[in-house]
């Protein structure tokens, strides 16, 4: 990063506006986060451990920025931006970060070969502006680069979980709410385990697909011994 250790706030707050006029549904917000945003993001990751993180949809790098102060080792942070504008402003002012223009659809193929798991993933996307289906590639982008304990923080401008995190497979729970945001913002933990996915091998609709797939392969085995039968006669 830059010797001032800052983010340039005029040229932050020129690049914000450009791109929330462009395309403000990328954004999700109408100012960058706070840095009491970022620090409440950061005192849910365990940065005394030597952990791997990813962060997408970074921005401007308000997160990246409150990472490195308090003290994550620049070359244990990857930061994944899809807005080339975004991406460029990164690249200058943190200098010493793996940043990467790429879609977090994409993550297993975007990011360098040394990075096969991660710890923590830190998202910035608007979740809440996207369809489930953007949702779900996202999410089963996220977990496979994550290690069996890692964890997606993600934040949002409402009350809800901007995840349907019993349709996606995961397990959530809410970290609190941050006031001095603007907009005030929610933080959410979701992560998976043994145990929830056994839950979704026993629920109700899994168990109807797995029947639905069984008399489908049945069928077909019929219909082969039927066509096969019908050749020989």
């Amino acid at each position: 990063m830059k010797s001032d250790n800052k983010i340039r706030k005029r040229d932050e707050s020129l690049l914000f506006l450009k791109q929330l006029v462009k395309n403000p549904k990328s954004l999700g917000a109408l100012a960058p986060s706070s840095p009491a945003l970022a620090d409440f993001m950061c005192q849910h990751i365990d940065l005394s451990k030597n952990l791997r993180i990813v962060e997408i949809g970074a921005g401007t790098g308000r997160f990246t920025q409150a990472l490195l102060k308090k003290g994550l080792a620049s070359e244990n942070l990857c930061v994944v931006e899809v807005d080339p504008a975004m991406c460029e402003f990164l690249q200058k002012n943190f200098t010493n970060i793996r940043i990467i223009n790429g879609d977090a659809n994409q993550l297993e193929n975007i990011l360098p070969e040394t990075w096969t798991q991660a710890d923590v993933i830190v998202s910035g996307i608007p979740m809440v502006n996207l369809s489930f289906q953007e949702q779900h590639r996202i999410v089963q982008s996220c977990f496979k680069i994550l290690s069996p304990e890692g964890i997606l923080l993600q934040f949002t401008y409402g009350p809800l979980s901007p995840l349907p995190s019993r349709r996606l497979g995961l397990n959530q729970k809410r970290l609190g709410h941050v006031l001095l945001n603007f907009p005030p913002a929610t933080v959410w933990k979701y992560w998976k385990s043994e145990n929830n996915q056994l839950r979704q091998k026993k629920s109700p609709i899994h168990q109807l697909k797995q029947r639905s797939l069984h008399q489908l392969k049945r069928l077909k085995k019929q219909s082969l011994k039927v066509l096969r039968s019908d050749e020989k006669n």
